[in-house]
């Protein structure tokens, strides 16, 4: 009876110790109403949506090609920039990066460098077949959103014209895209 107690006593002490102190929300759950602790959480792609969008995913015309390399990145933490910002906390995200052909040749290749995070796809609410496209890196119009149908991947801007620019660079580069692109998944 003495080690049944003790085995007892022993599993719960080990099963509390382990147990993470992180709180996880899920990522596409969240609503305007939900309490986000402070500190010590991770918003997690819980039913891992985030595997669907990785890989290689190529947009061509006759004179452009712009290739999109898509890895989730899984529990990376948020980096504490300010006094107030959240301590402990983590989330799921996708990395992005990409390169762009023009017929006068490269014109931008984010591949395999130290700024391959530039961009940035993530949840859109609660839906699991659309992300918003953020881009930390360059100045960007609009508020691009990548969106599933089918198998492919569509890039929405929200121009009014039938262009825009997708990416700038004072004095480098300017891409020019339409306003609506369909992406292949690259095998």
């Amino acid at each position: 009876m003495m080690i049944r107690n003790l085995t007892i006593l022993m599993a719960v002490v080990l099963f509390t110790g382990c147990s993470s102190k992180l709180k996880i929300y899920n990522l596409y759950g969240l609503m305007e109403d939900t309490k986000i602790k402070k500190d010590n959480y991770y918003l997690k792609d819980v039913h891992n949506y985030y595997k669907r969008l990785k890989g290689t995913w190529v947009w061509a015309n006759k004179s452009d090609t712009l290739l999109f390399e898509i890895n989730p990145v899984y529990k990376k933490r948020i980096p504490k920039m300010y006094p107030f910002d959240n301590r402990n906390t983590y989330y799921d995200i996708n990395e992005i990066s990409f390169k762009f052909i023009s017929d006068n040749g490269l014109i931008l290749n984010e591949y395999n460098s130290t700024n391959n995070n530039c961009l940035i796809a993530s949840p859109m609410g609660i839906y699991t077949n659309k992300f918003y496209l953020y881009n930390s890196c360059y100045n960007q119009s609009g508020s691009p959103i990548l969106m599933y149908v089918g198998n492919d991947l569509v890039l929405i801007h929200d121009w009014n014209e039938e262009e825009g620019v997708f990416l700038e660079k004072e004095g480098e580069y300017k891409i020019i895209i339409p306003r609506i692109i369909i992406l292949k998944r690259m095998e």
